[in-house]
């Protein structure tokens, strides 16, 4: 069967007729009683549409009625209209410097932990540095120490990966010397770094709040990077007892002021990391101390001790959230 454009024309204008074979009728039937719905109509009645000129000329209207009402001579005029979309050029794609390229090469690597074992992740780490090192002219001695610093940063700010990111730091630190270099740096700054906490309140200062945070976050991994790095015997642990002391000279001077509770808190949850993940430094706690008067609190660990046994607002700057962290390390270290 064919149908020629005067047929379309006279189905779109007058509707069309549908008739329901019987068979198609009695399964309809059956259906409607197992519904049983009184309000069912047995035997459809497709009805006839009447279409007439108005109709069409209403669902033109429809259709344009969001449209500019100058659409009509807009089509007209098409072809002399000009398109107002604006292609962009593309962006050309940046290049990337060696620092960048080699620091994006080595976080592409440190992100397969957990696939890769430690020493093929050793390797190709060997490998990227060993090939930025070989650009020659190209690469400065400023390119070195910036990719050192990134990788050091990299893999001593995460506290989740921090015992196996140790391990690879350590053959790193085996073979170059200024990855060495960056970490004496890092065990430099690590005491003036808590001069930057202070207590933020988020309704003021929401934004410092969070970079606060993420300081306090860095920081501790920090701390935990090197208690692992001391473990592997690459940081004396002569270095991680005199960040004790210093810690408890400043808790000491600062520990009757109530505006640094938030420093002392950010002090002792970081000496509480050292301690609980290298529990033999605690052993070496016996250097003696300056910042006290009583005969019988004259060590590092005497005074961490006589801290853990006050009574909360003993001080007015040390805080119960610290006192119960010292209690829990404390009764920890002394069993």
């Amino acid at each position: 069967m064919t149908y020629t454009i005067s047929d379309f024309q006279s189905i779109s204008s007058n509707g069309f007729n549908v008739v329901l074979p019987n068979n198609t009728i009695e399964l309809i039937n059956s259906l409607s009683k197992h519904v049983g719905s009184p309000s069912y109509i047995k035997t459809p009645v497709f009805n006839k549409r009447e279409n007439t000129g108005n109709d069409t000329e209403r669902k033109r209207r429809r259709k344009f009625k969001a449209q500019d009402t100058s659409w009509g001579d807009n089509l007209k005029n098409d072809a002399n209209t000009k398109s107002n979309i604006v292609f962009k050029a593309p962006t050309p794609k940046k290049t990337l410097t060696i620092v960048e390229s080699t620091t994006q090469s080595v976080r592409s690597i440190l992100n397969k932990i957990g696939t890769s074992n430690t020493d093929s992740m050793v390797s190709s780490l060997i490998e990227i540095i060993d090939d930025m090192l070989e650009c020659g002219d190209d690469i400065t001695g400023e390119d070195v120490h910036n990719i050192s610093e990134n990788i050091t940063n990299v893999m001593s700010s995460n506290s989740f990966y921090s015992d196996v990111y140790s391990q690879i730091y350590v053959y790193l630190l085996d073979k170059y010397s200024f990855i060495q270099e960056t970490l004496q740096s890092k065990l430099t700054e690590y005491i003036p770094s808590y001069n930057n906490v202070i207590d933020v309140n988020p309704d003021e200062n929401y934004d410092l709040f969070c970079s606060k945070n993420k300081e306090n976050d860095i920081r501790r991994a920090n701390t935990l990077f090197f208690t692992n790095l001391s473990k592997h015997h690459k940081i004396e642990s002569s270095i991680l007892v005199d960040f004790i002391m210093k810690l408890c000279e400043k808790i000491a001077s600062n520990i009757q002021i109530p505006d640094s509770i938030t420093m002392i808190d950010e002090m002792i949850e970081n000496i509480s990391i050292i301690l609980s993940n290298n529990k033999e430094i605690y052993k070496e706690l016996d250097k003696k101390v300056s910042f006290s008067d009583d005969k019988d609190i004259n060590t590092i660990g005497k005074y961490l001790l006589m801290l853990s046994k006050t009574k909360p607002k003993t001080f007015a700057g040390l805080s119960t959230k610290s006192l119960f962290k010292l209690m829990e390390i404390m009764e920890e270290l002394e069993t």
